[in-house]
């Protein structure tokens, strides 16, 4: 037998640490100053360092809004795309460090750390070309960034959780209710930086910035309920730290599901890839759907999956910033908020997605309609604080903090009356 050839790579023009600028972003009419004031021309040489990757320099923020709805599309159809990628090879790019607790829930959070030489190989950050390039978005892969410049240090974790009171498996020994599916999509996924600012004690702020909106239903081929929006993040820091803002472009979606729910999902453990049920993508009944869509109270039957995906942003020119224009010095509600902050950088990936337990399977008929399903959170994000706090800090400190967040978000949706 022929021995497998690996995987092609897959550039990373988006999901990358390295913040996009105004450029970068989708039109929008709050941009048309910047966009005008920008030289557009290409320069005569290739820069030095990771330039950003101009998708949109043809289509301004004053072109007609059915340019402007393609960008908008092409820009998210990219990074959803790219996130799936990545997330969906991270048995093979992150290797598993451990549990976690993430009180109140009673389950453990599988830690995981990217590997940093597989994650540069099979998903290279990618400079592009800064010229005029085609309307709709088309890039030009010139090259791979300085990788001194571009060092990531990635993290992540994996969380399952019950969709009913049921036997206790060995990732989550609680027997207690836990949110289905689309209570997990509702407040997880919509209203996302709103959302978590609410459930996550060290955020103090989610600045909207740029609305753009949601993308219509069929613009991004695979998805649907996709929505797009930039974001500031206020976030507290143990004394004598300053706060950080983080600017982000978040998008998210929902995966149109070919009539199935994976039974499947290969994960790490001991170091060795496991496939934890050993079965394949089922059939799911199509009942209860209409024009291609689910009803009211059966949209787990018609998408299992959600994704966000969360972009860095330099917004130190964008008029609508909050933190990164200095507008809070003057103009914050509170005293955490005028305070001085320091700007720092993320990208996130979360990925939700809802699957038989124990490798039970549905047949095409629905007969196994009520067989146990649960739900696996998964989560990869690399990211940089600014300020003087050293990066062999930072990195020993997140794995803790990403783990803490499943714990206040089941807490919070608790409160929040959304448990079965």
């Amino acid at each position: 037998m022929a021995p497998t050839s690996p995987p092609k790579p897959s550039p990373r023009t988006l999901l990358r640490l390295q913040p996009l600028s105004p450029k970068d972003l989708p039109p929008h009419p709050t941009l048309s100053d910047i966009s005008n004031s920008t030289p557009k021309s290409p320069p005569k040489s290739p820069p030095k360092g990771p330039p950003s990757p101009s998708f949109f320099s043809a289509t301004p923020p004053t072109a007609p809004k059915d340019e402007e709805a393609t960008a908008l599309a092409t820009f998210a159809a990219r990074a959803l795309k790219e996130a799936e990628d990545f997330i969906e090879a991270a048995p093979t790019t992150f290797r598993e460090k451990g549990w976690k607790r993430s009180p109140p829930w009673e389950g453990r959070v599988r830690v995981l750390e990217g590997l940093s030489a597989e994650i540069s190989s099979r998903f290279p950050v990618a400079r592009v070309d800064r010229g005029e390039g085609a309307a709709g978005g088309v890039v030009d892969v010139v090259g791979e960034t300085d990788k001194k410049k571009m060092r990531e240090a990635w993290f992540g974790r994996r969380s399952i959780h019950e969709t009913s009171p049921s036997s206790p498996s060995s990732e989550n020994p609680s027997k207690t209710s836990q949110p289905n599916f689309p209570t997990f999509d509702k407040f997880l996924r919509k209203n996302h930086s709103l959302n978590e600012k609410a459930y996550t004690p060290a955020v103090f702020a989610a600045k909207s910035v740029l609305d753009y909106g949601k993308v219509p239903d069929g613009a991004v081929d695979g998805w649907r309920d996709v929505e797009v929006g930039v974001w500031e993040m206020g976030h507290r820091m143990p004394w004598p730290l300053r706060g950080r803002a983080f600017g982000i472009i978040v998008v998210s979606g929902r995966k149109i599901s070919s009539a199935s729910v994976s039974s499947s999902a290969t994960v790490l453990e001991s170091g060795k890839i496991k496939n934890e049920t050993g079965k394949g993508g089922e059939t799911k009944d199509r009942k209860n759907v209409k024009n291609g869509k689910p009803e009211e109270g059966h949209e787990e039957e018609d998408s299992d999956t959600s994704l966000i995906v969360q972009l860095p942003v330099d917004l130190a020119r964008v008029p609508t910033a909050f933190f990164a224009t200095h507008s809070n010095r003057n103009h914050g509600s509170t005293s955490e908020e005028e305070q001085k902050m320091v700007l720092g950088k993320y990208v996130s990936v979360e990925k939700i997605s809802l699957r038989f337990k124990n490798g039970n399977v549905a047949d095409s008929g629905g007969g196994n309609a009520t067989a146990a399903k649960e739900i696996v959170w998964e989560m990869v994000t690399a990211s940089d604080a600014g300020g003087w706090l050293p990066m062999a800090l930072q990195k020993l400190g997140v794995p803790g903090a990403i783990c803490k967040d499943v714990g206040f978000f089941l807490g919070w949706v608790r409160r929040e009356g959304g448990v079965v």
